[in-house]
């Protein structure tokens, strides 16, 4: 037993030494508009930080005819079995305008990246914006340029019309896509989607425990319960599930992107490691963990009642349950919520 304990301790120890950078401490985007009127953007990692290759984006908005021609891109290396970035990444992109557009215009560069710490943390995605003003009177001059140079060459060399090659399709985890459904913006299809993700839920395994429950609750109401009665019941059971996750959505939206990387400092860590510690204590019968007999007492005769604030009760304890069978959907929300900080729209989809 003591070289359990020992065991214990030192895990502890050893995971409480573990300090994890903050966000803006991991990464640090740059961007700089360069002579030639190309964005060299680039995202400097610390040590033992690595960039996904393919969660490194850039995107440049604008509304005055300037768009990406080309991104140049530096090459990734295979790590742990994805290819990332284990230097710091440098980018070039390109512009291009349209023939009737000239003068100086305003365009944004939308830098997306997220990477991993060789310690295993793994941090939301981020990103950061930069606005410069292109002069379209350069881009025109690089364009005769380059027109002239490809001319130049197909004079040379016979020009061999290759068929494109079919866009490849982007594999995307299951969290990814649903973050993405969200960020999409149309409030309908969010609230539409999720309700699907609801529906089939439901059907999971580990929800199948809920059913008994809830209708030993409605049976415990009583012989004289009608259908209607039965009915409201349950609508209130399962709108307390909904509040607590609500309420998780909320959250996220209100912390923002950094919550995972809060969680894991050290104090956190040290913190968690001791809890899980004492609570082991209990499985080798130092001490018999329950809750309070007045606590326990108090909701079982709620919830077995004749109201609907027991039921209520039950529901919001139950979405504790059911945790394991909606991580996919909850982890895509609250990627997007914490990404985006909007929180009425991440607690109106949960």
């Amino acid at each position: 037993m003591k070289k359990f304990i020992i065991m214990l301790l030192s895990s502890v120890i050893f995971l409480g030494a573990a300090d994890f950078l903050m966000p803006d401490e991991a990464f640090k985007p740059h961007a700089i508009l360069n002579q030639d009127m190309e964005i060299e953007a680039s995202v400097e990692i610390a040590e033992d930080i690595y960039l996904y290759s393919e969660k490194v984006t850039l995107e440049v908005t604008s509304d005055n005819g300037v768009t990406i021609k080309k991104i140049i891109s530096p090459k990734s290396v295979d790590h742990h079995g994805d290819q990332a970035y284990l230097k710091s990444p440098a980018f070039i992109v390109e512009l291009q305008r349209d023939a009737d557009i000239v003068g100086k215009k305003s365009v944004v560069l939308k830098l997306s990246y997220q990477g991993c710490s060789e310690q295993g943390l793994c941090y939301e995605p981020l990103f950061k914006e930069f606005s410069f003003e292109v002069d379209t009177l350069a881009l025109s001059v690089k364009a005769e340029k380059a027109k002239v140079k490809t001319e130049e060459i197909l004079t040379e060399e016979k020009l061999i019309k290759a068929a494109p090659e079919a866009p490849k399709k982007e594999e995307r985890s299951e969290s990814d896509a649903i973050a993405d459904t969200i960020g999409s913006g149309n409030i309908a299809l969010i609230l539409a989607t999720f309700f699907g993700f609801g529906l089939l839920l439901a059907m999971t395994p580990c929800v199948f425990p809920m059913i008994p429950i809830i209708s030993g609750l409605i049976i415990s109401q009583g012989e004289g319960i009608t259908v209607k009665k039965a009915f409201m019941l349950s609508l209130v059971y399962v709108l307390a599930m909904a509040v607590a996750y609500t309420i998780a959505g909320v959250l996220a939206g209100l912390f923002g992107s950094n919550l995972q990387a809060a969680l894991q400092t050290p104090w956190v860590i040290y913190s968690f490691s001791f809890v899980f510690v004492a609570l082991a204590f209990s499985m080798f019968g130092f001490y018999e963990l329950k809750l309070p007999d007045s606590f326990v007492s108090k909701v079982s005769s709620a919830s077995h009642g004749s109201g609907y604030v027991g039921i209520a009760i039950m529901g919001f304890l139950s979405a504790l349950i059911v945790g394991p069978c909606v991580a996919a959907p909850l982890a895509g929300a609250l990627v997007y919520i914490g990404q985006t900080g909007d929180a009425v729209l991440g607690g109106m989809a949960l």
